[in-house]
């Protein structure tokens, strides 16, 4: 995270590069170094280097430029790529401002990569470079993003790291990247919002060398899943799924509520490649454990204003603070489509970057010869039941912020369709807020950029809380507000956004209200929509 340094008034960001063993990432460094003064940057520190392989990890720290104002400082950090060190990789991962992922662009280096990006349920900023581009049978840049099935607007640049070719550009990305995550930040909340303690390559290494090595048994685990340098058995490729429809389960007779088992419930013990992400799922799985699951049906099979699934084949189960969830949809009777199916949600739950619920565990559980695939998340109260709260208690204002918080969560679902071609279910009980920011709690995640029914997603709440109108007159502003700042011209226009939006019929006067007052300030972007005959609804 981003850090304000008060002594000397700068931010402070950190970029990290990651990847496989023996992908650049050094060398990234230590070309840097040369395209950088002195006054400009400090010495490039390493900790444990053998034979090439880095065990801490590599720091350089550069000095230039203005976000809000306030000097920037980025410090470089290189981690290590073998699986045996991810004890050592993960802490300064998850710390980072953005990331770049350092690969080796021959294709039989993809699913070592696509591995590693898989198990960082990653919500930074990210930066791909491909690496290697000079050797034989190397894939283009575009080819690589394909390979390890990220959307095409991930920033990607081709390199030969070896001779410094794209090592500039690849560095102005991700420090670009990091410096306008800081600067949202610092928008939204000023310095108050940064961490105040700076933290240098020496606390850092004083940190790493209180991380507890890994138990023999996991950390064998992980070397296998991960397919790292060490040495070891490689393991199973990682089939592409087709990446326009989600793998149809096969069905057996038995019904959703023979999930409540407990022997078909998630646990640590699973098989190898089982688990997502590997390390920090099991970690996670072993916390839900120490509680005893209980069912509830009282949040699925709900319509209208009720909190909770629409659908009434959903599991979900209370554990402690972790919330679990599977449906009969999810339950396989093969295992190749169980975890086919896995794993494309897992790359379908990396799309969703800042809306990604932190903490997300996959897991696939066997059962009698079945197969279920569970979602665990911290228990999260969602917007709507924020909302139905609000409703019961009569407190407008409260209600107000909880219609806010769905308007932004709808806009950058928008944002995420238009820009990522992912599309998410936009209703309130499908979003909660986790550290003052929304999240998308919900499993529903498909491919596309069209977004039919964003106009009643939109408008439907007016309808909904008409009867509180101080609260849906500040809705509606909100939503104009995000889709004129979040959205350009283009997007709307691709999203179909205002045809959207007439197709809806309002059944109350502040829902009309509201739907003219969008419709007019689309029309002020340019965006054109076809009114009906009669002029009205």
């Amino acid at each position: 995270m981003a850090v304000f340094d008060q002594k000397e008034q700068r931010l402070v960001v950190r970029v990290v590069y990651d990847g496989p063993a023996h992908a650049g990432k050094t060398t990234n460094l230590q070309q840097l170094c040369q395209y950088f003064t002195r006054t400009r940057r400090s010495d490039l520190v390493s900790y444990g280097d053998v034979a090439g392989r880095t065990l801490f990890f590599e720091w350089l720290q550069l000095d230039g430029g203005l976000v809000g104002g306030y000097p920037l400082r980025c410090q470089l950090v290189s981690v290590p790529g073998q699986a045996v060190m991810d004890h050592r990789r993960r802490p300064i991962v998850e710390a980072a401002d953005a990331v770049v992922l350092v690969t080796d662009s021959q294709p039989t280096s993809m699913d070592i990569a696509r591995r590693m990006l898989a198990d960082l349920s990653l919500t930074l900023p990210l930066v791909v470079q491909a690496n290697k581009q000079d050797l034989p049978g190397a894939l283009p840049p575009k080819e690589v993003l394909s390979a390890l099935s990220l959307p095409p607007s991930t920033p990607v640049v081709g390199t030969r790291v070896v001779d410094g070719a794209g090592v500039r550009e690849t560095v102005v990305l991700a420090i670009r990247a990091a410096a306008n995550r800081a600067q949202k930040l610092l928008l939204s909340g000023g310095v108050r919002g940064f961490g105040e303690e700076v933290e240098g390559h020496e606390q850092l290494y004083r940190r790493l060398q209180l991380v507890p090595e890994p138990d023999p048994l996991l950390r064998t685990e992980h070397v296998l899943s991960r397919l790292s340098g060490a040495s070891g058995p490689p393991a199973p490729s990682v089939p592409k799924p087709e990446p326009e429809r989600a793998p149809q389960p096969a069905f057996s007779s038995a019904t959703p509520a023979s999930a409540d088992s407990s022997e078909a419930l998630p646990s640590p013990d699973v098989a190898v490649g089982h688990v997502w992400p590997a390390i920090l799922g099991r970690e996670i799985l072993r916390e839900v454990a120490a509680h005893a699951a209980v069912h509830q049906p009282n949040l699925t099979g709900k319509q209208g204003m009720d909190d909770g699934s629409g659908t009434s084949d959903v599991v979900i189960m209370r554990a402690g603070p972790w919330c679990l969830k599977t449906s009969s949809r999810r339950r396989f009777t093969e295992h190749d489509l169980a975890r086919n199916s896995m794993l494309q949600l897992a790359r379908r739950k990396i799309t969703l970057k800042d809306l990604l619920v932190p903490r997300t565990v996959l897991c696939l559980k066997e059962s009698r010869d079945e197969f279920w695939l569970w979602t665990v998340t911290p228990w999260l109260g969602t917007l709507r039941g924020w909302m139905s709260t609000a409703v019961a208690e009569g407190d407008e204002a409260a209600l107000e912020l909880a219609l806010s918080a769905f308007a932004d969560a709808a806009v950058e679902s928008l944002c995420l369709a238009v820009k990522t071609g992912t599309s998410l279910d936009v209703h309130p009980s499908n979003f909660a807020l986790h550290g003052g920011r929304v999240v998308y709690v919900d499993d529903d995640i498909w491919a596309g950029s069209n977004a039919p029914a964003a106009g009643h997603a939109l408008l439907r709440r007016v309808d909904e809380y008409a009867a509180f109108p101080g609260a849906v007159r500040a809705y509606a502003q909100a939503v104009e507000t995000a889709l004129l700042v979040k959205l350009s011209g283009d997007d709307l226009r691709a999203l179909g956004l205002a045809d959207g939006l007439e197709a809806v019929v309002m059944h109350t006067e502040p829902g009309r209200r509201a739907k003219d007052q969008l419709l007019r300030a689309l029309a002020g972007r340019a965006i054109p929509w076809s009114p009906p005959a009669s002029g009205g609804d």
